[in-house]
């Protein structure tokens, strides 16, 4: 570690080595920065931008992910600015696709029961095969987002069942781009990409 190189992170000073990250640097040192398409290993994207944080002097929130720490930066990981930042991402993500799972909490089945419920209505609105093991319901507990915000934007494509081993339901993707790393830079299969723009992106 380059003990001339000092970051600042809520209060605290930390030194690192040049070239580390923001988020490299907060998870070393048990600083909780939540992420939905970071993957370790992989070219940091900075596409979701749910690691935003504030930079002191900088002019708008950065992530963290991808931007490089430099000496003396000043860091704050949950400002108001930044947990303000995060609900509005959290917010637009759960109104887009088929996101209901934030309020999901309420159904009174145990989670053996609840996963049989799903295995038989697998392309139910209301049921997903993930609930309770997913980051993006994680963070809308965590930042007390209902998914009400904004009205819902149904996915321009069909779920797709016609391969045997793999059922691919766009509504429940959002579009983090961690499947496409995985297969092109850490496989290296390079099997899938991103298509399309806007509304109509998918993988």
């Amino acid at each position: 570690m380059d003990a001339q190189n000092i970051i600042i992170i809520n209060g605290n000073e930390f030194s690192f080595d040049t070239g580390e990250t923001i988020l490299q640097i907060a998870n070393r040192n048990h600083i909780d920065i939540p992420t939905l398409c970071h993957l370790k290993g992989a070219t940091p994207t900075g596409s979701c931008r749910i690691c935003v944080v504030e930079v002191e002097g900088a002019r708008a929130l950065v992530a963290s992910c991808a931007a490089p720490a430099a000496n003396n930066m000043v860091v704050r990981t949950e400002s108001p600015q930044v947990i303000e930042a995060r609900k509005m991402l959290i917010e637009l993500l759960l109104s887009s696709g088929n996101h209901n799972c934030s309020i999901r909490g309420s159904d009174g089945d145990d989670w053996t029961q609840f996963q049989l419920k799903v295995q038989m209505e697998d392309d139910s609105s209301e049921l997903c095969p993930v609930w309770g093991d997913c980051r993006l319901q994680d963070l809308a507990y965590r930042y007390q987002v209902s998914g009400e915000k904004f009205s819902a934007t149904e996915t321009a494509y069909p779920m797709e069942t016609v391969n045997p081993f793999i059922v691919r339901d766009f509504s429940r993707c959002i579009n983090c781009g961690r499947c496409v790393q995985a297969c092109n830079e850490i496989q290296v299969n390079n099997a899938i990409n991103f298509g399309y723009r806007g509304a109509k992106s998918k993988i």
